[in-house]
């Protein structure tokens, strides 16, 4: 598969694409210097990467270097550029990871130990009170339409685990609109973080944000943008992992 993701009057090594699943190529993309592309990087190219590529980053799903953890009793933690799952991505360490395709820690201690600004805390309260259901799929909420056009989310905690994504690099409200002018539909922007108590000790799942997708023959329904895990053992239905050198994310 080649990815044309890097515009015409861009410099011509921007962006790297590692074909495979993330265990395997994280390490390649570690020793050449570069990093996975965050959260916020995606959404930026979404609303202005030059014309000839934009609707590549729009309609594919992308590796983050983001991560959710969580407890057995609920817990969560949103983790941006997220080191000890980065670090933990080699083949060697494939026992380390569930079925789920998450970074299963050592102990409840190890959870409580990431923190720091790059780490947003969500009590199980919180993640109980919004945690919802959708088809197959479990959720925390998402971005609606109300009946006058604007653009909300459904609730608080939608709103800062975006907010907190974007880093402040990223006008959310902008991107919010930029995906519902695109759609037109009246539901988009789920975080599809589901709570799995099958785990007795923490995991840490990496995230994949998920890009538009029109109906088509292999695809019944349109897909939107959406949060949701990626699986690093999973060798067949893998997601797209981007590099960029470091100054390329200062520059932005």
């Amino acid at each position: 598969m080649v990815l044309h993701l890097t515009g015409e009057r861009e410099q011509r090594d921007t962006h790297k694409l590692y074909e495979g699943p993330i265990i395997e190529q994280m390490p390649v993309l570690r020793n050449e210097g570069r990093v996975v592309v965050p959260t916020w990087y995606v959404m930026d190219r979404f609303l202005r990467a030059p014309d000839d590529v934009q609707k590549i980053w729009r309609k594919n799903d992308f590796y983050t270097s983001d991560a959710f953890a969580h407890t057995q009793a609920g817990e969560g933690k949103v983790i941006v550029d997220c080191a000890d799952l980065e670090q933990a991505l080699t083949l060697e360490n494939r026992a380390r990871f569930n079925g789920e395709g998450g970074l299963v820690l050592p102990s409840t201690a190890d959870f409580e130990n990431l923190n720091g600004s790059n780490v947003l805390n969500i009590s199980s309260g919180r993640i109980d009170n919004v945690h919802s259901r959708s088809g197959q799929n479990f959720h925390l909420g998402c971005y609606q339409r109300e009946p006058s056009g604007k653009i909300v989310p459904s609730n608080d905690l939608v709103e800062e685990i975006w907010h907190f994504l974007a880093r402040g690099r990223v006008n959310v409200d902008e991107y919010a609109k930029a995906v519902g002018d695109l759609i037109h539909l009246p539901k988009f922007m789920y975080l599809h973080l589901n709570i799995s108590r099958a785990s007795q000790l923490p995991v840490v799942k990496p995230l994949v944000l998920a890009g538009v997708k029109a109906p088509s023959g292999t695809v019944s329904k349109l897909t939107l943008p959406y949060i949701y895990y990626g699986d690093p053992l999973n060798s067949v239905d893998y997601f797209n992992v981007v590099g960029v050198l470091p100054s390329t994310l200062k520059q932005n």
